[in-house]
């Protein structure tokens, strides 16, 4: 599970004054599943009545749910450190088979997110 790493990750460099960490996330990549668990949620089912129909398929709306899962799960990790800023780059988009979903990322633009403490 990627957020076993992620916490592993966080915990290591929280001990240093400044760090770079690479995790090569392998749960929100093809070939995807979403855990059955995940999906008997009520945090699923309720986030998919919100937005399900925004996505072209389930399996799109699955990792897009598994990724914002990862990102909540990072900040209350983050929330325990000392950690004031971080940044996540992704490095491609996903490797989809029907245009519907692939339609879904730039070719032009690599996403990025920084997460920071409120109040620094």
């Amino acid at each position: 599970d990627d957020r076993m790493v992620i916490k592993q990750v966080i915990e290591s460099i929280n001990m240093l004054p400044r760090a770079f960490a690479y995790i090569l996330t392998i749960n929100t990549h093809l070939p995807f599943e979403l855990p059955e668990s995940e999906k008997k949620g009520l945090l699923y089912s309720v986030v998919y009545k919100k937005v399900g129909k925004l996505f072209p398929t389930v399996e799109s709306f699955d990792q897009y749910f598994l990724i914002v899962s990862q990102l909540e799960f990072l900040s209350n990790e983050l929330a325990k450190t000392g950690i004031e800023k971080i940044v996540l780059v992704g490095d491609h988009p996903p490797p989809f088979l029907q245009s519907s979903e692939r339609d879904m990322y730039s070719l032009k633009f690599v996403p990025s997110i920084t997460l920071e403490t409120l109040g620094q």
